[in-house]
């Protein structure tokens, strides 16, 4: 009896194992988000196997993935006799920063949509609260799959009346951060971004919000957020020593020989460096260097 038991159960071993396989070759050989497991079941996957997923999920091709999107919120609208679709734009921000963490932001997906409504025989407060549902219905159909949830940061949804009189807009932005999964870096992209991570958190209040190649400019791009600063003369003290600070973060991406790989092996011609004081009248403060 119990020769039958261990029998039995090295056969189940062995299906489970054939099973995991088979599922993790697929999904690695595909860009179709058909092949992606459910939400249910991505929850239920070890921590280990999401990680492997979601590494699939941002190598995905950008045109796919757009056309994907488009597809779902064009069917969308097309069922709904109140709208029409006048734009829709979606894109990565390979750029984005988690802020507390040396890290680049696994969920950088933005979906901008504008929107024509017919409110005629509505009252405003009816064509408001409308557009609010549709916005909802809208981040719901967008955040349902695995894709989406993992990867969807921001929804911009922009409602523009039948008689273009009145303008309804939503930012709805996803809760759910996915730490557990790294963007893909090269060491020398790592180390350069370690360096500027480190510098800027030398300074009280500054975060590091974006660092990067903006591959159309051929520029290496820095956004150093600086928040709850309060009192005129603080402030007035900051903006004057800004120039000072960019300095002495240039100087020091030159002087590190990673970095300096770095910026030679992606062929820049500057790095910009880019301030932002949302307590200020101009909120960005910005300065660039060129390379050659």
């Amino acid at each position: 009896m119990k020769s039958t038991t261990k029998i039995i159960f090295f056969m189940f071993l062995l299906l489970l194992c054939i099973f995991s396989i088979n599922y993790k070759t697929d999904i690695k050989d595909s860009d179709d988000f058909k092949d992606l497991p459910n939400l249910s079941d991505f929850r239920k996957l070890p921590q280990s196997e999401q990680i492997k997923l979601m590494k699939i999920i941002d190598s995905m091709p950008m045109d796919y993935v757009v056309n994907y999107f488009e597809g779902k919120i064009a069917d969308y609208v097309n069922n709904k006799k109140l709208l029409d679709l006048i734009t829709i734009n979606i894109y990565e921000d390979n750029l984005l920063m988690y802020e507390n963490q040396n890290k680049k932001q696994f969920n950088n997906l933005f979906i901008s949509l504008e929107l024509s409504i017919n409110h005629e025989n509505m009252s405003r407060e009816e064509a408001e609260n409308i557009s609010n549902e549709i916005n909802k219905e809208i981040f719901q159909l967008c955040i349902k799959d695995t894709y989406g949830f993992l990867k969807l940061n921001t929804l911009y949804t922009n409602f523009i009346d039948n008689k273009n009189m009145s303008n309804y807009e939503y930012t709805t932005g996803q809760t759910f951060l996915s730490e557990i999964a790294n963007i893909e870096q090269s060491t020398e992209e790592l180390e350069t971004q370690t360096i500027v991570y480190n510098f800027v958190h030398e300074n009280k209040n500054f975060i590091l919000r974006k660092f990067g190649i903006i591959a159309n400019t051929k520029e290496l791009y820095i956004e150093i957020p600086i928040y709850d600063i309060y009192e005129k003369k603080s402030q007035t003290a900051i903006l004057n020593n800004l120039q000072n600070i960019s300095e002495s973060l240039y100087e020091k991406l030159k002087s590190n020989s990673e970095s300096r790989k770095y910026i030679q092996n992606n062929d820049l011609n500057k790095i910009t460096i880019s301030f932002y004081t949302p307590w200020n009248t101009d909120q960005y403060t910005t300065y660039s260097y060129t390379l050659k």
